[in-house]
């Protein structure tokens, strides 16, 4: 999956937070008119309720509890950093979230699709902060990907495959 972001639009700053507070974050989106972003019907996405923008690491820039860098290095202590969770399946892609409130915040590192590496990131949409200008999550629309079947390349815009929310 690529860069869900409008590369043709300007890109601006948007904050986000989980829900309480401990982890702030700006984020750099081009926002297509409407916005469209991915939801996943794969075991994580729907049991974690993580609709997601895939932008490139740069635009993403943590500023509490630890930097970017910081938490995807895990070389800081307990307290400052997030949580972090692999799947079984895919023990080089890394889940971050909130280890107080429990919110999913961004997932980062590799996963392999017809055994070729690919570098991914990609942010909980649900966290961005609202009300913000220039930023209406009533108005997104969705891209459809058919995870559960690991089809994660297939997408489509007229509603969710099995086993998925609309």
């Amino acid at each position: 999956m690529s860069d869900t972001t409008a590369s043709e639009s300007p890109k601006k700053a948007y904050s986000g937070s989980c829900m309480c507070k401990k982890v702030r974050y700006t984020v750099q989106l081009a926002l297509a008119d409407p916005p469209c972003f991915i939801r996943c019907n794969c075991t994580f996405c729907t049991k974690s309720g993580f609709d997601s923008a895939n932008i490139k690491s740069l635009d993403f820039h943590l500023q509490a509890p630890c930097s970017t860098a910081e938490a995807t290095s895990g070389k800081t202590s307990s307290r400052e950093t997030l949580g972090r969770f692999c799947a079984p399946t895919s023990p080089t892609l890394f889940r971050y979230f909130c280890d107080k409130c429990g919110n999913q915040i961004f997932v980062a590192g590799t996963y392999y699709y017809e055994g070729r590496p690919i570098e991914h990131f990609s942010i909980n949409i649900k966290l961005l902060d609202q009300p913000q200008e220039g930023l209406d999550l009533s108005k997104f629309k969705f891209e459809y990907y058919d995870g559960l079947s690991d089809k994660y390349m297939e997408k489509k815009t007229d509603g969710p495959y099995p086993g998925g929310l609309v």
